[in-house]
């Protein structure tokens, strides 16, 4: 998907950022905002593949 849409790169990076961040501090509270983060990580993911796939450019994005 990275070919097709190079977007995903910038997803990848705010993954890795995520994981990075989760690594170096396991306590509960960065347990659980490293969740948080993955769980809006994949919407807003989601949200752009959907307009992706519909075929809609940045003009006629909501």
């Amino acid at each position: 998907m990275v070919e097709r849409n190079p977007l995903t790169v910038d997803y990848y990076k705010r993954y890795q950022e995520i994981i990075e961040e989760y690594n170096r501090g396991k306590d509960e509270v960065v347990i659980k905002e490293t969740f948080r983060k993955l769980i809006e990580l994949v919407n807003s993911y989601s949200e752009e593949a959907d307009t992706y796939r519909e075929g809609l450019t940045d003009e006629q994005k909501p």
